[in-house]
């Protein structure tokens, strides 16, 4: 394949009406937010509108989303938005798209339900569309076709796309792995992908997220055996944290509760909903219909007799997982022979988090139960051996590794150049144009990343985000006063409050320097200034300032507040 690559700027009027152009939006140099515009022919389908999640200094802030500038400034274009699977990392960003533009969404039956929720939580269902597509069905939208492929994954109704376009056809894997032993699901359609190579793949998109692993990921048949191994061991009450949306390891442990006798616990909200949502749905089964108990009804039961699945796996500040380990559950608490096992990995950015929650439940005196020192989790992502694999069945043109940090996308691409492959490397923003056996990078068009905090969205929270880290580096000190309006003279004050900016046993010599210092500059003020508010306040300001750096080598965040009588 010919490949070339352009810095200019360009807009969708720039685009060749004759090839499929592919815009990442979000997902390539970080794990989370995917997000890919397809257009062909000023036509415009989304596929993924997914979030990331904030790291720890990131005060306030609940999520990160795409900046949507793009899809905004061409909304009349926009067609669709297509969903693989239900992940937060996948379906996230939705309201916060839907209160821009208005577009039809389209995807399997539990990533439809998820997104209603979510949806009702914004205010936003009544007025969506939503509209369920199953593996093995074809969607026509404008000039694309869309083919939903049946794979393996963590959470049940996951696809690949087939997108047929007049340019070629486009195979996004979406994230999958190859498990030949799934726990109620069928295995990957590798026929389906066979066939696709047998047709003609111009372009392959791949998920990285795992490819620095060898091998093959591990069948979550097996982890069901493993965790039924370790569980039967549990001479007490056994606790499991895991991904809430993960129904098919739900389904396990229910299984599991069933072979040992167990009743089963569900703690926490997001939990509870998938449980609720994979009934409704068909997709989670009682062995029996007493097998789920309530917290409440759980005492009247001997501690052998448990098994609680609890959500918050990350160790989220307000999450259940995190309440039990601080003895702070209102209807639960951890005691000395109780086993919690992590049915989980550790997200990157959430392993200090993790690791203060397992500090916890060892001071409960719990025995605590981690991967991967016991096999009792799966990726839902492909390793180096399944990656390979889907390859050498699609055959394409070219391939471009998607869903990564950057050394994840470099990995993958070396790993399709071993196979023979001609590759790509891009970035969010930049629009590769595919036509036939020709690609090119043509340009860039806004990319960004937004935070969220609660349901608010914008760019003002970025600045909010800089004061809070001040704040948390520098500490705070409110200044109070009161003048005489006609003399200058100080009536009251100043008294101070300080917020995190000194050692111990230093506060009161700082703190009467520090007003000291506020009433010498106060007093050098000529007498219209110091009868002028502002004035009063911008010299308090800089005079404490001025203390607590002398004195402690940094400079607080002062906020003087003068009243003029």
């Amino acid at each position: 394949m010919t490949i070339e690559v352009s810095e200019e700027h360009c807009t969708v009027d720039d685009f060749d009406r004759t090839a499929v152009s592919i815009i990442p939006l979000g997902g390539l140099g970080e794990v989370g937010m995917n997000c890919t515009a397809f257009v062909y022919a000023g036509e415009i389908v989304i596929v993924d509108c997914g979030v990331n999640f904030p790291e720890e200094r990131a005060y306030g802030v609940d999520l990160i989303v795409p900046l949507f500038t793009f899809l905004t400034d061409n909304s009349e274009r926009v067609k669709a938005l297509i969903v693989t699977h239900g992940h937060e990392d996948h379906i996230g960003a939705i309201p916060f798209l839907l209160r821009e533009i208005n577009v039809p969404i389209y995807g399997p039956p539990l990533a439809m339900a998820m997104i209603a929720e979510r949806l009702q939580e914004h205010g936003l269902y009544e007025h969506a569309s939503l509209n369920d597509v199953s593996a093995g069905e074809q969607l026509d939208v404008g000039s694309f076709q869309f083919e939903f492929i049946h794979v393996n994954h963590s959470i049940p109704q996951s696809n690949s796309l087939a997108i047929r376009t007049p340019a070629g056809l486009i195979v996004h894997s979406g994230d999958f792995k190859i498990d030949h032993q799934p726990v109620d699901d069928d295995p990957i359609d590798l026929n389906r992908f066979s066939a696709l190579g047998e047709e003609g793949v111009v372009c392959l998109l791949s998920d990285s997220t795992n490819v620095e692993n060898e091998g093959f990921t591990m069948s979550e048949g097996a982890v069901s055996r493993n965790l039924f191994d370790v569980i039967s061991r549990v001479p007490g009450r056994a606790f499991v944290t895991l991904f809430s949306s993960n129904i098919y390891r739900i389904q396990s442990l229910l299984d599991i509760a069933q072979r040992l006798g167990r009743k089963v616990v569900a703690l926490g909200r997001s939990l509870e909903r998938s449980i609720r949502i994979g009934r409704e749905l068909g997709l989670l089964h009682l062995p029996d219909e007493g097998i789920l108990v309530d917290i409440n009804d759980a005492r009247v039961y001997r501690h052998d007799e448990l098994l609680v699945i609890v959500a918050g796996s990350q160790g989220e500040p307000r999450g259940t997982l995190t309440r039990i380990a601080l003895d702070d559950h209102p209807h639960l608490h951890m005691l000395p022979g109780d086993h919690m096992i992590f049915s989980s990995r550790v997200i990157p950015g959430n392993e200090r988090a993790v690791s203060r929650i397992i500090n916890h439940l060892h001071r409960r005196g719990a025995t605590v139960i981690t991967y991967p020192k016991t096999p009792v989790h799966a990726s839902g992502h492909a390793c180096q051996e399944e990656q390979k694999l889907l390859i050498n069945l699609l055959d394409p043109d070219l391939f471009v590794p998607i869903h990564g940090e950057y050394r994840h996308l470099v990995k993958h691409a070396g790993l399709a150049e071993s196979l023979g492959v001609d590759t790509l490397l891009i970035e969010n923003g930049e629009v590769l144009s595919v036509n036939g056996n020709t690609a090119e990078v043509v340009g860039t068009v806004p990319v960004g990343r937004v935070m969220v905090a609660g349901k608010g969205m914008a760019d003002g929270i970025n600045v909010a985000l800089q004061d809070r880290r001040k704040l948390a580096r520098t500490g705070l000190v409110v200044a109070w006063l009161v003048i005489d309006g006609t003399t200058g003279v100080i009536v009251s004050g100043p008294e101070l409050l300080t917020q995190g900016v000194m050692a111990h046993g230093t506060k009161g010599d700082l703190i009467q320097m520090a007003i000291e210092s506020a009433k010498a500059a106060i007093g050098e003020l000529n007498l219209e200034s110091r009868c002028d508010p502002a004035e009063v306040a911008e010299a308090t300001r800089l005079a404490i300032r001025r203390v607590f750096n002398k004195h402690l080598d940094t400079k607080p965040v002062v906020v003087p507040i003068v009243h003029r009588l």
